[in-house]
C-alpha cells in the first residue's frame, strides 16, 4: 500500500500525532518534556522509514499552493509577533494557559496543593471559583473545567518553549486552517484567484485576527476540523480507501477540543450514508469510523462535568424566557428566543463586523443549491439512493462543508454565550464565518458578471476588514500589564499568602492570582467571600496581604489590619462592548491598586 502525501498533509499529520500522543501522555499523568520529545524524534524515525519502504510518497505540490502556503507562514509569523500570552485568570484565554501549564508543571490533568486542599475542604465540590475554569475533583485536588485537547497543546509549546511558547499557541493552527481553507475552495471553485481571495479575506477578518492574539480553541479546533473537511473531499472526488481512512482519523482530535464534535463527526457519518452508501456498506468502511465514535466516548468519559454543564447550560438557557438583563449580559450567555430578537442584537453585530451580507448570500446559495437537488424528487425506499447516485459529483463536493457544518449555524439562533463584542463571535470563527464565504465566493462564480460584482463585494467586504483591524495591528490583550505584574510579585515572599480581589487590577478578566500562582510560585488565590479566612489555617504563612482597590474595601474591611503598600497597573485591553454597531476598541486601563495587612 502506497500513501501519497504532500508536504502540507505531513506537517497536519505529524502535528495530529503529537497532539494525540501527548494528550495520552496527559491522560495517563505522565506528561513530561522528555516523552514529548521522545514523540517527536519517533515522529521522524518513522516518517523518513515510511519515505525510504516507499509506504509514503511525497506529492510535488504545485507552485501556486506552494507560494500560498509560504505566504501563510509569513502572516502567521506577522501576527505571532505581536502576541502577549494571555495568562491572567477570570476568563477562558486565561484558564486554558493556566491548565496547559499546569498540565506541564505537574505531570497530569489533577492538581493539588496547599491553597486548593484548603479551599477544597471548604467548598468540597462544583466549580473551584477560587481558581476560575476548574472543578473540584476531589476535597484536595482539582481539575481543569475545559476539554484536555487544546490545553495539552499549550502544555506541548510549553514544555517545549517555556514562556516564550505561549506566543505560538496559534502560530501552527492558523497556517493549517488557512491552507486548508484554501484547499477546499479550490477544489470547489476549481479556481486559484478565487481561493487566494477567499483565504485573504479570512485572514483579514477580525474574529480570526483578535483571536490569534488569545489562548482560545477557536483556531486550533478550526485547523483541524478544515484539514478534515479537505480530506473528505479528496476523498469523494477519487473514492481511493486510503483517503477515506486519512479523511476518518483526522477527526480523532475532535471531541477533545470542543463539543461541536459531537454532532459534527454523526454529520460525517450522515455525509458518508448519503454520498457513499455503495462503499459504506462495506465492513472495512464504516468499522473504521468505530475510531472517532470511540473518541468521542472517551472524551466523555474524561471530561463528563464539562458535558454535564454544557447541556445543562443549553436547557437552561432555552428553557429560561423571563431572564433579568444581568443574565442576558453576564458570562453564562444569552438567547436571542424571544427576548433578543426584538432587537435584532445578532443581526446588528454581524452586519458591523462585516459578516451579515456574507451569511446573506450563504443563504441564498444553499436554498437555490437544495431546491435544484429536491426537484422531482420523490422520497421513497425504492428511489432515495438512487436519486442520489444521480447527483452529479460536481455537486455533492459543493455540499460537503454545508453537511459536515450545518448544525453548528444553530449558534445564530442562540450562541449560548456572553453577547458581547468581539468575544461572543468567536462561536462563529471556526464554522459560520469561513463556510458563509465559502459559498458567496461559490455564489459568484456561479452568476454572470460575476468577475465585476464579486470584485466589488469581496473588495468591500476586505476593505471594510482592514479597516477595523488595523487598530489592532501591534496590539495584544493585556498588553503592558506583565512588566506591572512581575514588578508587582517581586514585593511578595514564598511564606506570604496573597488574596486577590476581583478587582483588584480593575478589570475581572485579568484576574492576578493565576499568574501570582502558577508562574512565580506565589501563595495566591482569587478570593471573593471574606467568610472563608475564618476556615482557613493560616499557620503556615508568614503574612497575609489583600490586593484591591479602595472601593472594595467595604467588603473586606474586617479582615482587614492596614495598608502597607500601593501599586500601579498600565495596560491595554479589547474593550468588550454591547452596542451592537460599536466599532472592535483598544482599552485603556490605568489603575492605583493597594495592598493590605490582613489580620491573622
Amino acid at each position: 500500500m502506497k500513501i501519497k502525501l504532500n508536504l502540507f498533509e505531513i506537517l497536519v499529520f505529524g502535528v495530529t500525532e503529537l497532539v494525540f500522543f501527548s494528550l495520552i501522555l496527559a491522560l495517563m499523568g505522565v506528561f513530561y518534556k522528555a516523552l514529548i520529545i521522545f514523540i517527536l524524534v519517533m515522529e521522524g524515525v518513522v516518517l523518513i522509514y515510511l519515505l525510504k519502504k516507499k509506504i509514503i510518497i511525497i506529492e510535488k505540490m504545485k507552485k501556486f499552493d506552494f507560494m500560498v502556503l509560504i505566504f501563510l507562514i509569513i502572516v502567521s509569523l506577522t501576527y505571532t509577533l505581536s502576541v502577549e500570552p494571555t495568562i491572567y485568570g477570570g476568563r477562558d484565554e486565561g484558564s486554558f494557559t493556566a491548565s496547559g501549564v499546569l498540565l506541564a508543571k505537574n505531570h497530569g490533568l489533577v492538581h493539588s496543593d496547599n491553597l486548593i486542599t484548603q479551599f477544597g475542604s471548604i467548598y468540597q465540590n462544583g466549580k473551584a471559583l477560587n481558581f476560575p475554569g476548574f472543578y473540584y475533583h476531589t476535597g484536595d485536588s482539582i481539575k481543569s473545567q475545559f476539554l484536555p485537547g487544546f490545553f495539552t497543546w499549550i502544555g506541548v509549546n510549553y514544555s517545549i518553549f517555556s514562556f516564550s511558547g505561549l506566543r505560538l499557541i496559534n502560530f501552527l493552527p492558523l497556517i493549517i486552517f488557512g491552507f486548508s481553507f484554501y484547499l477546499v475552495l479550490k477544489n470547489l471553485t476549481q479556481n486559484k484567484i478565487y481561493s487566494l481571495l477567499g483565504l485573504l479575506i479570512l485572514l483579514t477578518f477580525p474574529v480570526i485576527f483578535i483571536l490569534f492574539k488569545f489562548s482560545l480553541s477557536e483556531i486550533f479546533f478550526a485547523s483541524f476540523l478544515w484539514f478534515s473537511i479537505y480530506l473528505l473531499i479528496k476523498y469523494f472526488k477519487n473514492k481511493s480507501y486510503i483517503n477515506y481512512f486519512l479523511a476518518v482519523y483526522s477527526l480523532i482530535l475532535l471531541p477533545f477540543i470542543r463539543i461541536e464534535a459531537v454532532i459534527i463527526i454523526p454529520l460525517v457519518f450522515l455525509l458518508f450514508l448519503i454520498f457513499d452508501f455503495a462503499n459504506f456498506r462495506n465492513k472495512k468502511y464504516y468499522y473504521l469510523f468505530l475510531i472517532p465514535i470511540a473518541a468521542i466516548i472517551i472524551s466523555i468519559f474524561t471530561s463528563p462535568n464539562f458535558f454535564i454543564d454544557t447541556f445543562k447550560g443549553v436547557l437552561e438557557v432555552e428553557n429560561n424566557t423571563e431572564q433579568s438583563d444581568d443574565a442576558l449580559l453576564g458570562e453564562e450567555g444569552f438567547s436571542f428566543i424571544p427576548d433578543d430578537w426584538e432587537d435584532f442584537y445578532l443581526p446588528k453585530v454581524l452586519l458591523n463586523y462585516g459578516v451579515l451580507p456574507l451569511l446573506i448570500i450563504f443563504i441564498i446559495e444553499i436554498l437555490a443549491r437544495l431546491k435544484r437537488l429536491l426537484q422531482n424528487f420523490k422520497i421513497s425506499k425504492n428511489n432515495f439512493f438512487q436519486h442520489l447516485n444521480k447527483i452529479s459529483k460536481k455537486d455533492k463536493l459543493k455540499l460537503v462543508p454545508f453537511i459536515v457544518l450545518g448544525l453548528t449555524f444553530y449558534y445564530i439562533i442562540d450562541p449560548n454565550i456572553s453577547n458581547d463584542h468581539p468575544w461572543m463571535l468567536r462561536r462563529f470563527a471556526f464554522s459560520v464565518i469561513p463556510a458563509s464565504l465559502v459559498y458567496s465566493l461559490i455564489f459568484f462564480k456561479n452568476i454572470k458578471l460575476r468577475n465585476i460584482l464579486g470584485f466589488i463585494f469581496f473588495s468591500g467586504i476586505m476593505a471594510y476588514n482592514i479597516y477595523l483591524i488595523i487598530p489592532f495591528w501591534n496590539f495584544s490583550q493585556n498588553q503592558g500589564l506583565y512588566e506591572d505584574f512581575q514588578k508587582l510579585s517581586s514585593r511578595f515572599d514564598q511564606d506570604d499568602l496573597v488574596l486577590v480581589s476581583q478587582q483588584s487590577s480593575a478589570s475581572q478578566w485579568s484576574l492576578l492570582s493565576e499568574p501570582l500562582r502558577i508562574f512565580e510560585g506565589l501563595e495566591a488565590v482569587y478570593f471573593f467571600n471574606p467568610n472563608d479566612l475564618k476556615k482557613l489555617d493560616l499557620q503556615d504563612f508568614d503574612k497575609v496581604y489583600l490586593l484591591a482597590q479602595k472601593k472594595e474595601l467595604d467588603l473586606y474591611q474586617e479582615i482587614v489590619d492596614k495598608k502597607a503598600s500601593g501599586y500601579n497597573l498600565d495596560y491595554k485591553i479589547v474593550k468588550p462592548l454591547k452596542s451592537p454597531f460599536a466599532k472592535p476598541q483598544i482599552q485603556q486601563i490605568s489603575m492605583e491598586g493597594n495592598i493590605y495587612l490582613i489580620k491573622k
